[in-house]
C-alpha cells in the first residue's frame, strides 16, 4: 500500500533490525548528557530520596512507552503518534481526521527540537566547561552534524555505533557510583548514614520539585517504535526492548546517584550537584583529572548516543506523513543503498538550533520539553484507552488492561501539577502554555497543508484506516 502512497521511488523501508535494536534506541536516546547532568541535580533537589522521583519517572515513562508499543503492534507504521491518531479518529470525516493525525505527528516532530535543544546544550555545556574549546554555539553545531552524518549511513551503521556509544557511557556511569560506594575515591569511606538518617533532607517539596528531573530521566522509551517497520517480530522484540531499556536506566540512575551522594552528602554539599554540567565537577570531587576526564568521555558519548538515537527516529514520523501526502513528498525519500530518510534528517537536525537562539539553561529547556512530552503522553494513554472500545475486532499482539493506563494519566498529572510548586503558578502556567503552542502550531501547519491537497490524495492517505 505505502508504494501506491508516494509517487517516489525508494520509500519502503525493509525489516533487517534484530531483538536488540529497539533496546539500543531505547537506552541510547535516554541515558543522554542531560540525564547525566540531571541525575545529579536531581541528588540536589531531592538528596537520596531521588530514587522516590526517579522511580515515578520510572512508572509513568514505562507505563507511556507500553501504550505506544500496544498502538504500535496494532498499526505497525513509522508514523507512530500520527498512524495512532489517524486510525483512532478513523470513523470521523476523514479529511478532519487527517489534520488532527497530521497536527499532532508534526507537534510531536517539533517537541524534538525542544528537546534536543536541551540536550545539545548540556553536552556543549560540557565540552567547553572541561576543555575550554569553543563555544557552546559551535559544540552544539559539531554534536549535531556528527549524528545526522551517522544516520545518513543506515539504521545498522547507527546500531553499531550506538552500542559502543552506550557502553562507554553507562560503563562511566556505574563506575563513578560503585567507585564512591566502597570509598575508593578522593572524598574518602561513604557514609551510610547519608541514604538512611539523612534520606530526604529537602523533605517532599524536594522530591516533588525532583519529579519533573525524574520523568526526564526515562523520556524517549518509546523512541523504538517509530523503527516498527524496519525490526523483526515487532510485535515481541519492541515490548522485549522498551521493558529492558527501562530497567538499565532504573539501575544505573539509581547505582551513580546513591553511589556518589553516600561521599559528597547533599544536604551539605548541595550546589555541587547543580548547574548545567555538574558531572564535571563532581567527576573532578571524586578522582580528579582522571574523573574530569572520565566526565567529558561520558558526556560526549551520552549526548552522541542520545542524538544518534533520536536522529534514527523521529525524521521517520515525518517521512511516514510525506509518504501519504500529508506532507511535502520531498521528506518521503529514502536513499536507495542506505535506506534511510535524508530530507527528513536535514530538516529535523534544522529545528534542534531554533531553542537554543532564546536560551541555553538546560534545567529550563529540559522542564519546558517536559511538559510538552508529558502532554503527549496523556493523548496517547487516551488514544489506547479510546481504540480499546472503537476499535476492540483489530488484532493486538501486544496488550496493555485500561487500567494501567488509567494509572499513567493520574501519574502524569501529578508530575505536570508539580510545576507550580517548582517554578510558581504564573512560571509553571507559562511553561505548560508554552508546550502546549508546540502542537497547536503543529495543527496550523497541518490543516494549512492538507487543505490545499487534492481529493485523490485525501483518498489514499486514509486507505489504511482500520475503518475500511
Amino acid at each position: 500500500m505505502a508504494t501506491e502512497e508516494s509517487e517516489l521511488d525508494d520509500s519502503e523501508f525493509s525489516h533487517t533490525v534484530s531483538w536488540w535494536g529497539p533496546a539500543v534506541i531505547a537506552v541510547g536516546l535516554v541515558v543522554s548528557t542531560s540525564t547525566f547532568a540531571g541525575g545529579y541535580i536531581l541528588v540536589g533537589q531531592a538528596g537520596p530520596a531521588f530514587a522516590i522521583a526517579l522511580l515515578l519517572g520510572f512508572a509513568v515513562n514505562l507505563l507511556a512507552a507500553l501504550a505506544f508499543t500496544e498502538l504500535t503492534t496494532m498499526f505497525p507504521k513509522a508514523g507512530q503518534i500520527y498512524e495512532y491518531t489517524k486510525q483512532a479518529f478513523s470513523e470521523s470525516n476523514r479529511k478532519n481526521s487527517l489534520t488532527l493525525a497530521a497536527g499532532i505527528g508534526t507537534g510531536y516532530w517539533l517537541l524534538f527540537g525542544l528537546v534536543w535543544a536541551a540536550e545539545s546544550t548540556a553536552g556543549a555545556s560540557a565540552m567547553v566547561q572541561s576543555l575550554n574549546v569553543g563555544s557552546i554555539v559551535i559544540w552544539i553545531l559539531i554534536l549535531n552534524l556528527l549524528a545526522i552524518g551517522v544516520n545518513m549511513l543506515g539504521i545498522g551503521t547507527t546500531l553499531i555505533i550506538e552500542v559502543i556509544l552506550i557502553v562507554v557511557n553507562l560503563g562511566i556511569r556505574v563506575i563513578f557510583g560503585l567507585l564512591a560506594l566502597f570509598g575508593f575515591t578522593n572524598q574518602g569511606a561513604s557514609n551510610p548514614a547519608v541514604l538512611t538518617e539523612q534520606f530526604m533532607p529537602f523533605g517532599w517539596t524536594g522530591v516533588l520539585i525532583a519529579s519533573t528531573l525524574g520523568v526526564w530521566a526515562f523520556i524517549g522509551l518509546e523512541f523504538a517504535t517509530p523503527l516498527v517497520e524496519e525490526v523483526k517480530n515487532p510485535e515481541k522484540n519492541i515490548p522485549s526492548g522498551v521493558f529492558l531499556g527501562a530497567v538499565v536506566i532504573l539501575v544505573v540512575g539509581l547505582v551513580m546517584g546513591l553511589g556518589v551522594a553516600s561521599v559528597l552528602d547533599p544536604a551539605t554539599r548541595q550546589a555541587v550537584f547543580l548547574g548545567n554540567a555538574p558531572q564535571i565537577q563532581i567527576g573532578n570531587l571524586l578522582l580528579g583529572d582522571l574523573g574530569v576526564g572520565m566526565a567529558v568521555l561520558a558526556s560526549f558519548a551520552s549526548t552522541m548516543g542520545a542524538l544518534v538515537a533520536a536522529y534514527a527516529a523521529i525524521p521517520r514520523i515525518i517521512y511516514a506523513m510525506a509518504r501519504e501526502g500529508l506532507w511535502p513528498k520531498q521528506f518521503a525519500w529514502l536513499h536507495p543503498r542506505f535506506e534511510s530518510p535524508w530530507p527528513a534528517i536535514g530538516l529535523t537536525g534544522g529545528i534542534v538550533l531554533i531553542p537554543t537562539f532564546f536560551s541555553q539553561t538546560v534545567t529550563l529547556l529540559i522542564s519546558a520539553a517536559t511538559a510538552a512530552w508529558l502532554l503527549a503522553y496523556l493523548w496517547v494513554f487516551g488514544l489506547a484507552i479510546k481504540l480499546k472500545w472503537s476499535h476492540a475486532d483489530v488484532d493486538r499482539p501486544f496488550s496493555m488492561p485500561t487500567a494501567a493506563y488509567v494509572i499513567g494519566i493520574a501519574a502524569t498529572v501529578l508530575v505536570l501539577g508539580s510545576y507550580a510548586a517548582s517554578y510558581g503558578i504564573v512560571n509553571g502556567s507559562a511553561l505548560l502554555g508554552l508546550a502546549l503552542l508546540i502542537f497547536v502550531v503543529g495543527y496550523a501547519f497541518a490543516r494549512f497543508w492538507i487543505s490545499r491537497q487534492t481529493p485523490e490524495t485525501i483518498t489514499q492517505a486514509s486507505a489504511g484506516m482500520a475503518d475500511d
